[in-house]
């Protein structure tokens, strides 16, 4: 029987290269399947904001906060 005798730092090399392999083709099918159309684009944003909006007690168009309760919660940090 052959016995393959290798060097732990080729082994390591072997690991690394096989796992960044493996890593690089798990992100390209990720790329891959994901909705390129408008339409599957339009259909995950609906499901996503349905599912938020049943979940989140905010809708989530309200990103900002009104202008007159921006100056009230704001302070530096000298101040404290």
């Amino acid at each position: 029987m052959l016995e393959l005798m290798l060097n732990p730092a080729t082994i390591e090399l072997i690991w690394t290269l096989s796992v960044t392999t493996l890593l690089m083709v798990a992100g390209g099918l990720t790329i891959l399947i994901m909705p390129w159309k408008d339409d599957e684009i339009m259909a995950v944003h609906r499901t996503v904001s349905s599912v938020a909006a049943a979940h989140l007690p905010v809708p989530l168009a309200t990103a900002t906060m009104p202008s007159n309760q921006a100056a009230h919660t704001r302070r530096s940090l000298a101040s404290t």
